[in-house]
């Protein structure tokens, strides 16, 4: 959706574009949808695991760091929105 691309955008500002790159290879890799916030919201912890970075491109990422600062974003938005 629209609004996914500033989700996208945050967490690019928190962790850089590669590591978003990353998540949305590997999301769909795992058979998600890479242009979804929420699936890419959940393959974000991901990255932390070497399992899962040892085949990305931009290797390890704090992707908890980047969901969890989305999310205070987000709540901050609704929390302007609703007034």
């Amino acid at each position: 959706t629209g609004k996914d691309r500033y989700w996208f955008a945050l967490a690019a500002y928190n962790m850089g574009m590669g590591h978003v790159y990353d998540a949305r290879a590997l999301a769909e890799k795992l058979g998600l949808n890479k242009n979804s916030w929420q699936d890419i919201s959940a393959v974000l912890p991901k990255l932390t695991q070497k399992k899962y970075f040892k085949d990305l491109r931009h290797g390890y990422a704090r992707g908890h760091e980047a969901k969890r600062y989305v999310a205070q974003v987000r709540s901050f938005w609704r929390i302007l929105d609703e007034h």
